[in-house]
């Protein structure tokens, strides 16, 4: 925090720089050398009610509670939410070269990717490697898939080790291995 940004009113102005802001109203600023852009109105940034912001990599920006926005150039990946911020927000798109993924709390989530295939109804979306926390959750890796209709079944079968697990009901479980295949 720079002891100049508390200021109501600033004005710089450089032949590669140039800054304004009337805090909390507007705050712009635009640098050509660096080939950075960024506005931020309503608010002190970075608790702003609308931001864009525009680097040589990198564009995105929000209009806070209702839309965020970002896509990186580097990766391809675009990202695009509906009510919330960023990392909590009701639905939300992503898609990147290489995977896609989608989800609308606390309806559906769906995430597909070179590695993995997920989808999850009625609860929280996968987040990371762990399980969906909701009733209905499909996966689908390169040596394992699970399917789970929470509390009816699960079942969860792994290729390496070469393993299969059913319960039903939360009453009913069965389990074979590569072991117990081997015994026959």
């Amino acid at each position: 925090l720079r002891w100049d940004s508390l200021f109501i009113y600033q004005h710089r102005q450089t032949p590669s720089y140039f800054k304004n802001a009337f805090l909390p109203v507007h705050h712009y600023e635009n640098d050509t050398e660096r080939g950075t852009r960024h506005l931020s109105l309503i608010g002190i940034p970075p608790f702003t009610i609308f931001n864009h912001y525009q680097t040589p990599g990198a564009t995105g920006g929000y209009l806070f509670p209702f839309h965020w926005h970002g896509y990186e150039k580097e990766t391809g990946k675009r990202e695009f939410g509906l009510a919330g911020i960023k990392y909590l927000s009701l639905y939300k798109h992503q898609k990147s070269r290489y995977s896609v993924a989608n989800y609308l709390f606390p309806f559906y989530g769906y995430k597909k990717d070179d590695l993995e295939n997920r989808f999850s109804a009625i609860g929280f979306p996968p987040i990371g490697p762990f399980p969906a926390a909701a009733i209905y959750e499909h996966h689908i890796a390169r040596n394992h898939m699970t399917n789970r209709f929470f509390p009816l079944y699960w079942v969860n079968r792994n290729k390496q080790p070469d393993t299969f697990n059913l319960n039903i009901l939360l009453a009913y479980n069965h389990t074979t291995s590569e072991e117990q295949l081997s015994d026959f």
